[in-house]
């Protein structure tokens, strides 16, 4: 059985053009880094031949440009789950439901992860396209999409939790920012 609230949020979440323009938007930048680099990589002035090796280096800046995108997407696709239906007076009507209050907090964690996993998993045809040319292997493909859905799903719960912690949106998805911004810029200072 799928929790119920998962099942509306995703119901109306993908029903909503917004979510549609978003992955579009994603995919495309993606999209064009990559093919400017191959681009630049191809037909390269210095040397007349095609490096298999500079793939690898466009294999590696297109793994942190998605994951920078999607540490920028996830909180503001999670942060707003439980204060949004506080905002809107609609958390005292989920709450006297039958549905525990994990179960509401899961539903919706998992909603906003659903998008962002959609996301990742759309530009997989583009890596495909920089392991084609010799970049990288399959295994490290699939490697980088489970860290990067981990990692998504680590920020995805920090913004929930501020969600829950805030009334108002705005103020969760500023600490959630600060929260990622400490967390990844004291990675990179380490």
């Amino acid at each position: 059985m799928i929790n119920p609230v998962f099942r509306r949020e995703t119901k109306t979440s993908l029903r909503n053009w917004k979510i549609f323009y978003a992955i579009a938007g994603y995919i495309m930048l993606v999209t064009v880094v990559a093919a400017i680099a191959i681009w630049q990589i191809m037909y390269n002035s210095y040397s007349p031949s095609f490096d298999p090796s500079q793939m690898t280096n466009v294999y590696i800046g297109l793994t942190v440009l998605e994951l920078a995108l999607v540490l920028l997407i996830t909180p503001s696709l999670t942060a707003g789950s439980i204060s949004g239906e506080r905002e809107r007076q609609t958390l005292d009507l989920l709450l006297i439901t039958k549905v525990s209050p994990f179960s509401i907090i899961l539903g919706k964690f998992l909603s906003g992860l659903s998008i962002i996993v959609l996301m990742i998993f759309a530009t997989m045809p583009i890596f495909a396209m920089i392991m084609y040319f010799g970049g990288t292997s399959i295994i490290y493909v699939l490697g980088v999409t489970g860290y990067m859905i981990l990692v998504c799903a680590a920020f995805g719960a920090i913004a929930i939790y501020f969600s829950t912690v805030f009334k108002k949106t705005v103020t969760s998805m500023v600490f959630t920012y600060i929260c990622t911004g400490i967390l990844c810029g004291a990675t990179i200072i380490v």
